[in-house]
Order: C-alpha cells, then structure tokens, then sequence
C-alpha cells in the first residue's frame, strides 16, 4: 500500500483566497436559502473548487416547515453545526437546537427539516486516514513532522517560494479522524 494521495500534498504551498462575503454564491427555492461556499446546490457551484479533500461547505438557511436535500459524496465525513433554531436531519426526528454539532455516518444524501427554522454550516470532505497531529497553525502526521516543521519555520526553510512552485499548487484541507456511525450524533 502506498502513501495516501494527501500526504503528498502537505508541504505544498497554501492556496489562500479573498473572498467577499457578497461574491459567495447564494440559491434560495421554496423557503430555502443556500450560500455555497464549497460543492455545488441545484447546479451552482461554490468559489472554491480543486481542493484535494473535495469539500463541501454550505451555509443553509431552512424557513419554518421547510426541508433541503443534499447531495454527499460517498465515504465523505459530515457535520452540521446549527447556529440559529432547531431542527433534524437525516432518518431522525431528534431536534438538535443552536449552538450544536452534528456528526453523521457515511451516506449520499442529507435531509435537514425544520418545523421552526434552522441556520447551519453543512461541511463534508474527504477524511485522509491518517494519522492527525495538530499543534497551533500546523496539521501534520507525528509530533516528530510538527517538531521539524516548528525547526523549519524558525530556520526559514519552511515551503519556500520557488519550492512550492515546484510541487503541486493544490492545497488539502485539514480532516480529524471520524468513526463511522449510522444515523447521527449530537454534541454541545
């Protein structure tokens, strides 16, 4: 077995974007209102596109007695955060209420209702099955790669310039390692 496509891309040079709250995509049908950060809704597509973890974020707006319906890359990990109001999502009729998480099992397709009206970030991607070890700013596989990059940094050796014009510009997105659930679980 080799090594995940991911670690290949992890001293890459990032790939920052700047981006206007009002440039973001936004689709509303039937009660529903969706900017599309990341992914597509109803065949628009998000700003951020060729990202190895091929992330979907949207921030959902549900009105009261509304429901959306999206579309989930298989083997993608999930989370909903709900900022404002209270509904369900998938299979489950269990009410998560603001300020809650979230995390769902593998599936192709997310249903979020709201008897009452909902606010929430839908995020998905890619997990990269591997070890995660973070410290501040860094994401890296061991704490010897966080202890080299903080030794790189101070040295000023850290992804040069020409370095990282050498190796694929694709910048992967950081992913937690998630265990695999049927149906959904909340946190606070």
């Amino acid at each position: 077995m080799g090594e995940p496509a991911h670690s290949a891309q992890k001293m890459t040079a990032t790939r920052y974007q700047d981006v206007a709250a009002e440039s973001i995509p936004k689709v509303s049908d039937n009660g529903t209102t969706v900017r599309v950060v990341a992914d597509e809704v109803w065949g628009n597509e998000g700003l951020f596109t060729e990202i190895i973890a091929q992330p979907l974020y949207l921030d959902g707006s549900l009105a009261p007695g509304t429901a959306f319906s999206q579309r989930i890359r298989p083997g993608h990990t999930a989370i909903a955060y709900v900022f404002e109001g209270g509904g369900s999502f998938g299979e489950s009729d269990e009410a998560v209420e603001s300020v809650h998480l979230v995390m769902f099992g593998d599936g192709e397709r997310l249903e979020a209702h709201s008897p009452t009206g909902i606010r929430f970030l839908l995020i998905a991607g890619a997990p990269f099955g591997e070890p995660i070890a973070p410290y501040g700013p860094f994401v890296m596989n061991t704490l010897e790669e966080i202890k080299e990059a903080l030794n790189d940094l101070r040295n000023g050796t850290f992804v040069q310039p020409a370095q990282a014009q050498e190796r694929n510009q694709c910048a992967g997105m950081a992913a937690g390692h998630t265990h695999k659930r049927k149906g959904a679980t909340a946190w606070s």
